[in-house]
């Protein structure tokens, strides 16, 4: 009885020890590998997601508090209150040191990437041997941009894992449970619509080509559950649209040039493989065409290469078309896309498949920190916007560290000036970045209301001991008024790093903002005031929102939309007067403005003798 009895569980229980072995390898490995950074702070956009939780945990987990606050860029903390990681996060932060948080984000984030490793293999060896599955597998692994995020901890490789489930579930034709698990996706990141608009497409093509092609009458997989992944698009749709979500989903074809530019400079391996594979898919269909009409396995695996294909060509047309792609947005689709190229070569070089699969594996292997990519452009190079293509990042990382360290230590009860992200690392000590929070913080750019930071005003920036934080990078860029600094300017401390100059400054000219060559600069700083204004009107923090377009009227007296909205603020503070007089000096510079026209409209009606108000003095 024991030797009719053994074989059989060897050989049930075989395919479980392999994968027990192939997950263990991968999670041991990626621990090793980044044994250096387990306590690392969050990089970049990862400060969003952190500084969210922070929130939560300072206002007793309400929810839905958050869901009724300022999105993240009109200065609140809600960048996406249907985050599900946030509530977990902001639970550690509860309960644990900063580090332990980190600690506990980064094994979870690289308990995902083996996941992911271990259900791609399960796939791949259904197709292939296993041999040259894991052979496969490793080279997804090693991949740059895989490989840098899973020493970062932000979303995207939980949102790899999420996705890897779905095809997991897909390939063993479980329909419900891939779609429950699509829906949970959506809820660890948003850019999960790819892969709900993708599987619309091939539950469209996968019915058409049944019916039409291959004359397949009968019910085949057209169950409810098959059916129900074609609705998982219209429904992320739904949920976008109902919380009112600042995602951008539409299409820009203007930005193609300088998307393509861009994405060539940080994943020119992802838009190569992602060609080649279209064209292998090709080149397979076009040989197997007998086949696929005569075996339906053969024609199960063309439709989930097909999947595959169509998830990550939809990636790449997306990036190109994207209001602001980002290079770690392609996490999620390394797998499938290098999935999809293995069987593919497979199939069509059964021969030099290995081979082709170990010289990439060596190429990713050498391309870790970025050295076969261009180099960042030096407009923003110390960013996350062109260094999370690699592990390149880290350097640029351990960078931010020291240097935020460094004026913790020599400048605390200094007065500085500062933009995202340093505002958000020298004011949130749970971010990592400081032991205390800086008490002097001065806001520009984007001011984020859940910091202790403040609003820079005119007092700040021509007061002689206050510094400016200069990093040249995507933000830096971007958002005015611009804290370059010129050759008059003093650098206190600097932090040089590959990627770029972290610099903190005084200005060498004391009355710079009042020097009549610096009139660009006047007018910036107006912008900045006035846009400060418009976030507190927003607010209905009235009196706040009337000192900053003051302050905005002081640099550009000639500003009629701050005139215009300095009145709306009065006139809701019901100083009509005040308000009307705003107005008429709005409509002095914009005579033909509608909008001014109406809200004097609106003033007389408060007082019909009021033919236009005495001087104010105010201004």
């Amino acid at each position: 009885m024991i030797s009719n009895t053994l074989p059989h569980q060897d050989t049930l229980q075989k395919p479980k020890v392999i994968s027990i072995l192939v997950f263990s390898f991968c999670l041991i490995s990626l621990l090793i590998l980044n044994r250096n950074h387990m306590t690392d702070p969050p990089y970049w956009d990862g400060i969003f997601l952190y500084s969210q939780a922070v929130w939560l945990k300072n206002n007793h987990f309400n929810i839905f508090e958050l869901a009724k606050q300022p999105g993240y860029f009109e200065g609140g903390p809600n960048i996406n209150y249907m985050y599900v990681l946030v509530p977990g996060i902001a639970l550690l932060y509860e309960q644990c040191a900063p580090q332990s948080v980190f600690l506990i984000m980064h094994i979870f984030n690289i308990f995902c990437s083996a996941f992911v490793f271990w259900a791609f293999f399960t796939i791949l060896k259904m197709y292939i041997k296993p041999l040259r599955a894991l052979i496969w597998c490793m080279v997804a692994f090693a991949q740059p941009i895989w490989s840098g995020q899973s020493a970062a901890i932000y979303l995207e490789l939980p949102l790899a894992a999420g996705v890897a489930s779905v095809f997991l579930a897909l390939q063993q034709k479980r329909y419900g449970v891939a779609f429950g698990l699509g829906i949970l996706s959506y809820f660890i990141k948003n850019s999960v619509i790819l892969l709900g608009l993708s599987l619309l497409i091939f539950v469209l093509l996968k019915e058409s080509l049944e019916k039409v092609i291959f004359r397949q009458n009968g019910k085949g997989d057209f169950s409810l559950g098959f059916f129900l992944l074609s609705t998982l698009f219209p429904l992320y749709i739904f949920i976008e649209k109902a919380r009112s979500s600042n995602m951008h989903t539409g299409l820009y074809f203007h930005l193609l040039p300088s998307n393509l530019k861009y994405f060539w400079r940080g994943c020119p391996d992802v838009l190569i493989l992602s060609i080649a594979t279209s064209l292998l898919f090709c080149g397979y269909l076009f040989l197997r065409r007998q086949k696929l009409f005569n075996d339906p396995s053969e024609r199960n695996k063309c439709y989930f290469i097909l999947l595959l294909t169509i998830f990550t060509l939809g990636y790449c047309a997306s990036s190109l078309l994207y209001l602001n792609p980002l290079y770690r947005y392609a996490t999620f689709i390394i797998f499938p896309l290098i999935t999809a190229f293995g069987i593919l070569s497979g199939e069509l070089f059964p021969k030099h498949s290995v081979y082709i699969a170990l010289s990439l594996l060596l190429f990713n292997l050498a391309n870790q920190q970025g050295d076969f990519f261009p180099k960042p452009l030096p407009t923003n190079a110390a960013s996350g916007e062109t260094l999370e293509r690699s592990r390149e990042y880290l350097e640029d990382l351990k960078t931010n560290q020291n240097f935020c360290s460094e004026i913790e230590t020599r400048f605390f009860d200094r007065n500085i000036a500062a933009k995202y992200p340093y505002v958000q690392m020298l004011t949130i000590p749970e971010l990592g970045y400081v032991k205390k929070a800086l008490p002097h913080i001065f806001s520009t750019g984007l001011h984020p209301f859940y910091t202790p930071s403040k609003m820079i005003n005119t007092a700040i920036l021509n007061a002689p001991d206050t510094l400016y934080l200069f990093a040249a990078n995507i933000f830096e860029s971007g958002f005015i008024p611009s804290l370059s600094p010129t050759k008059m300017d003093k650098t206190v401390l600097a932090e040089t790093s590959p990627f770029g100059t972290l610099s903190l400054y005084e200005h060498g000219n004391k009355n710079w903002l009042d020097s009549t060559p610096k009139i660009g600069a006047i007018k910036e700083w107006s912008r900045q005031f006035y846009n400060f204004g418009n976030l507190l009107l927003n607010r209905n923090e009235l009196t706040e929102a009337v000192f900053y377009y003051q302050e905005s009227l002081k640099l550009d007296s000639r500003f009629g939309d701050a005139y215009n909205n300095l009145g709306a603020a009065y006139f809701r503070l019901k100083r009509y007067e005040d308000a009307l007089f705003h107005f008429q000096k709005a409509f002095d510079l914009n005579p033909n403005s509608d909008e001014v026209r109406q809200n004097i409209q609106r003033c007389l009606k408060m007082n019909p003798n009021w033919k236009r108000p005495v001087e104010n003095k105010n201004i």
